[in-house]
């Protein structure tokens, strides 16, 4: 079954300020420790390379998903 936007949305407002605070707390020895993925896609094989192809792979996943609503006549997604 699939969700709906809105509650993508509700979900993406709850962790949020989760992630947020714990990205905020992480140390720079806790960025240069080892990936947890081990992913030779990782460029830089740590933590902050990790947290980075993530934020990358997800930020294309939006653009696409831009593209998409645009091609049917929505408006594109918006950041605030």
């Amino acid at each position: 079954m699939l969700i709906g936007a809105v509650q993508i949305i509700k979900g993406w407002d709850r962790i949020t300020p989760v992630l947020e605070k714990r990205l905020a707390d992480l140390i720079s020895e806790q960025l240069s420790a080892p990936s947890p993925l081990n992913s030779p896609k990782i460029e830089h094989n740590n933590l902050l390379g990790t947290i980075s192809f993530l934020i990358d792979g997800e930020s294309y996943a939006i653009g696409q998903l831009s593209l998409i609503r645009k091609t049917f006549g929505y408006e594109a997604i918006k950041y605030n």
